[in-house]
């Protein structure tokens, strides 16, 4: 429901207020900002205009290589276009050593309480996407195992962990993806291997890509 409070409020007058139940996770609390969700969609535009701009001004040597760089860009620019339309959550990542009462809330906050869930969802490039149990001491490795595996188009040193508070893990490494071990309500998104001859493009999707995921929570296929 909605709530009126006085400006100086903070989440930690906020808490108190809140009827919670046995199944109510506060410890992962979640703060959705509609100014942190609009800087969000500045900054994605932002790089995709620079993408845009980079895919068309970038020139051709033969015919050959002109014909295939005809059908890339209008893959990327199919790409951008359904980039534009993604919406920002504007989420404000609260750390567990953060004090509730140093965040002071703004007009319009969206205060979420998660329900406690024993999940780990898996999406982006392994063979079976989808959402496991969680089981303790469990590595990042294991559950992508638990979902076939990567896929021929993973790109095994960029793995993002989500928490649900909107903290970001990046596993760029085997020894890390053995390493950490998974929270309960953790998404794992495996990202793509792209390709390309121009690796400045290829540079600028995989950021965007990025910025997409920690923004949404999802991964834009491309």
């Amino acid at each position: 429901h909605t709530l009126l409070i006085e400006k100086v409020t903070t989440l930690g007058n906020l808490v108190p207020q809140l009827k919670l139940t046995p199944l109510s996770d506060i410890k992962s609390v979640q703060l959705f900002r509609k100014s942190v969700a609009e800087k969000q969609k500045q900054l994605l535009l932002a790089s995709l205009k620079e993408l845009e701009t980079l895919v068309l001004t970038t020139a051709s040597v033969t015919k050959d290589e002109a014909i295939m760089r005809n059908q890339e860009t209008q893959s990327i620019l199919t790409f951008i276009d359904r980039a534009k339309k993604v919406e920002p959550k504007g989420q404000i990542v609260i750390s567990e050593q953060t004090d509730f009462s140093d965040i002071y809330l703004e007009d319009s906050d969206q205060v979420f309480i998660p329900r406690k869930n024993n999940l780990v969802l898996v999406q982006g490039q392994v063979a079976f996407p989808g959402a496991h149990t969680y089981v303790k001491k469990k590595s990042v490795m294991d559950y992508i195992a638990k979902a076939g595996d990567f896929d021929k188009r993973a790109d095994e040193d960029r793995v993002l962990v989500i928490h649900q508070n909107g903290q970001v893990t990046k596993c760029d490494s085997s020894r890390k993806l053995k390493a950490l071990d998974v929270q309960k309500g953790d998404s794992i998104l495996v990202m793509p291997k792209l390709e390309g001859k121009n690796l400045q493009i290829t540079k600028d999707i995989t950021q965007i890509l990025y910025q997409i995921a920690v923004a949404t929570g999802v991964l834009l296929a491309i």
